[in-house]
């Protein structure tokens, strides 16, 4: 059953609310009377919505990993050219800038480790042979990639896309030539 307008107007508010929160603290920092006062609504609602702030994030959290995983899954072929990924994987940390700086600044190992499968699903790391170099190769080009991804969007996405793509093509040397 869908939830009705005012459900989800209530629960936008609540979730911009701990965004806002966690733009200023850290999450075990976050209370929920901080959060009624930025949403402007009681304890009662918000425990109608939710336990704690923890199960919130968790929610967030949850929702920005099965959206990057259902968007990705739209690019079936897994040979598409490197430049045209990162410019749609950059329009979508775009749209959810509030949510991907969420989680890069509380360090969400469930983000990273679903960001790192789904981009080993494409041949853009380095050939290595040995399984335990692959891993390295992976942290090293992930947290790269993710540690330039955000300070972009933390700084407003002054850059275009298109001059974020290049950098990070000359940041990680990658021959798009092929």
């Amino acid at each position: 059953m869908e939830e009705d307008r005012r459900v989800r107007h209530t629960k936008k508010r609540i979730r911009e609310a701990l965004l806002d929160c966690l733009v200023t603290g850290s999450l075990d920092k976050v209370t929920v009377k901080k959060i009624c006062e930025i949403a402007d609504i009681n304890r009662t609602t918000f425990y109608a919505h939710y336990n704690d702030p923890y199960i919130l994030y968790e929610q967030i959290e949850k929702e920005v990993i099965d959206g990057l995983t259902l968007f990705l899954a739209n690019f079936q072929d897994r040979t598409m050219d490197y430049e045209k990924l990162l410019e749609c994987i950059l329009l979508y940390f775009s749209e959810y800038s509030r949510e991907f700086l969420m989680l890069t600044k509380t360090n969400s190992v469930s983000f990273r480790k679903a960001f790192i499968d789904q981009i080993s699903k494409y041949d853009f790391l380095p050939q290595i042979k040995n399984a335990e170099d692959i891993i390295y190769a992976q942290d090293y080009y992930i947290n790269g990639v993710l540690s330039v991804v955000t300070r972009w969007l933390a700084e407003g996405q002054k850059k275009s896309i298109t001059e974020m793509v290049s950098l990070i093509v000359l940041l990680t040397g990658k021959d798009t030539r092929r």
